[in-house]
């Protein structure tokens, strides 16, 4: 009889089975629909709480934060640990946070729950990326990767209405229920798609470096505080300078670990890979254009079009639905033309989209609705490729530590861009002219540069396209040659 870790072994060389490919996009859906449903029960929390909008913002936050400082270590884990006990650990703690939701007395218990999410949900976004490299082959990867994305893409299309709907009919602590029952039916799913490993050789020989470990979230951590605090009070204030100084106190230990610890948490052959540099450097940009054109377009469409928020969700719904079908296809597309040439067309649909976006500030929903399909389409042919050149650039052997450290600078992209986009606006609006010529002018001047700007990222990563790796035959070249993964 096979043993586990021979099935897994084989099963890395065939087609992988559809239970796996549900369990991998279900997972991301999931995690993605618990952050974006929380978005439409605000209010409600607000007035049950008595809540600042200070602490409403932290319910969003520190699920973010919990995302970007444990992917790495999480990642790191399925290399000592394996897979399913990972994904399943990662399953149950976001299944307990969720239930702990439910019967939060006020917004501390709140705002802890979230947060102990954020960290089961890091860990089955990259417990989800690393089953891919493992247990896919690499010449089908991109169409599983172009899966998972859609599963993210439906996750965040899907939430607000569902959670606007189950909030409705049963308050918003229903909405949790929703996402705990979700996430067992998943980890049933996982306990046959997933391998166990070998339990003879899980863990041998693999320490997890905690001091490492440490100082990266203390820098991630620390980092995303400066940047918050910094949006809201100005970069000159004493708080968030002080706190950006500390956090690359805290990087400059994270590198001297990698260079002196015997098993550091992440190797630093990864980082002078360059192919992997510009993986990272790729999905930072995309997602931080993507997500600044998201926290935009709904200031724009309230202030300018005076619409409510069911009708602000009909204006980014093209570019959800566009993002759910052209995953696949790009994905598929990936498989065949390479990594470079996909990303180099969605950072370019990207760009003209926001050049879009700027030159018809203020027009009607309709026109801006036009703009918002072309970022959903060019963030969809961002991302996979993104995901694709990373996993790429990764061997077997060190997918868990390059994985989660890729998905760490992912979501900081992200994070970036949600904050630093509102700055820009609020910079630009007390300024004469635009800088868009094409741009009427008038009131919706601040949107336009802001929407401008937009475009920066997505052009300016088209300088790191040509160090992606192309595909996995590339991949395979870098491992016969004997660079070190």
């Amino acid at each position: 009889m096979a043993s586990v870790g021979t099935r897994a072994g084989s099963m890395s060389e065939e087609s992988p089975s559809r239970l796996l490919l549900v369990v991998l996009a279900t997972s991301t859906l999931v995690s993605a629909m618990g952050n974006s449903m929380m978005t439409v029960v605000l209010p409600q929390i607000r007035t049950e709480f008595s809540a600042s909008l200070t602490a409403l913002g932290w319910t969003a936050t520190a699920q973010l934060l919990a995302v970007a400082v444990c992917t790495p270590l999480c990642g790191r884990f399925c290399e000592v640990f394996g897979l399913r006990a990972v994904f399943c650990a990662s399953g149950l703690t976001f299944a307990v946070a969720s239930s702990a939701a439910v019967f939060a007395p006020g917004m501390g218990t709140l705002i802890a729950a979230r947060a102990v999410q954020g960290v089961g949900g890091a860990g089955l976004i990259v417990t989800a990326s690393v089953a891919v490299v493992q247990l896919v082959p690499a010449g089908r990867r991109g169409r599983v990767l172009g899966l998972t994305a859609s599963g993210t893409a439906v996750g965040q299309a899907s939430g607000p209405a569902l959670g606007g709907f189950v909030a409705q009919a049963a308050g918003w602590r229903a909405m949790f229920v929703v996402t705990a029952v979700l996430t067992l039916v998943v980890l049933l799913g996982s306990l046959r798609a997933l391998p166990a490993g070998d339990p003879a050789a899980r863990g041998r020989g693999r320490r997890v470096d905690l001091a490492g470990a440490g100082m990266f979230a203390g820098g991630v951590a620390l980092s995303l505080v400066a940047l918050t605090q910094g949006a809201q009070t100005g970069a000159a204030d004493a708080v968030p300078l002080v706190t950006g100084l500390v956090s690359l106190l805290f990087f400059a230990g994270f590198g001297w670990r990698m260079f002196t610890a015997a098993e550091p948490f992440v190797p630093s052959t990864l980082l002078a890979d360059k192919r992997f540099l510009a993986a990272c450097v790729l999905g930072f940009l995309g997602l931080c254009a993507f997500l600044a054109t998201e926290t935009l377009i709904p200031l724009l469409s309230a202030s300018a079009n005076d619409l409510g928020s069911g009708q602000v969700g009909l204006v980014l719904l093209p570019g959800t639905v566009a993002m759910i079908l052209i995953s696949g296809p790009a994905g598929r597309w990936l498989d065949r033309a390479g990594t470079r040439v996909v990303a180099t067309t969605g950072l370019l649909v990207t760009g003209g989209s926001a050049v879009f976006l700027s030159t018809f500030a203020g027009a009607s929903p309709v026109v801006v609705s036009l703009g918002m399909l072309g970022i959903g389409v060019g963030f969809a042919v961002t991302t996979v490729p993104a995901q694709a050149a990373a996993s790429f650039a990764v061997t077997k052997k060190g997918a868990g530590a390059g994985l989660g450290l890729f998905q760490s600078v992912y979501s900081l992209g992200g994070a970036v861009g949600a904050v630093v986009s509102p700055a820009m606006l609020a910079v630009r609006e007390g300024t004469g002219d635009g800088w868009n010529i094409l741009h009427p002018g008038g009131a919706t001047h601040g949107f336009s540069d802001a929407l401008l700007l937009v475009g920066v990222p997505a052009l300016a990563a088209l300088a790191v396209v040509p160090f992606l790796a192309r595909g996995p035959r590339e991949g395979r070249r870098r491992v016969l040659l004997g660079a070190p993964g």
